[in-house]
């Protein structure tokens, strides 16, 4: 809980709640769901759009180990990308399919 004083620096904390939420709505970050047979995982990073977006997963796909199926660690350390460990449900921006290699968009 944030408590506000009296103090010269009384309104930071408002300020820093602006600042988030203005990221926000400036999507600063996304969640990507990558969902395959292995099991599915959220990715978090910094906002891209689809087209990029794209381009990197199709990138991997070329790249990937198919025998260890290392997509997930090559796409994170080739794109920035970090594993989110728990999220609520239907917080991805984008749901990428690998059997059919398809991007889907949550927001459109």
């Amino acid at each position: 809980m944030l408590r506000m004083t009296n103090s010269h620096n009384s309104k930071l904390p408002l300020i820093i709640l602006e600042t988030v939420f203005y990221r926000f709505q400036k999507k600063i970050f996304m969640i990507i769901e990558i969902e395959s047979h292995c099991g599915d995982v959220l990715l978090f990073g910094k906002h891209r759009t689809a087209f990029a977006l794209q381009q990197q997963l199709a990138e991997i796909e070329k790249l990937y180990d198919k025998a260890n199926d290392n997509f997930i660690s090559l796409l994170c350390r080739n794109y920035g990308w970090s594993i989110l460990p728990e999220a609520e449900a239907n917080v991805a921006d984008y749901i990428y399919d690998r059997d059919t290699q398809k991007l889907l968009s949550m927001h459109s």
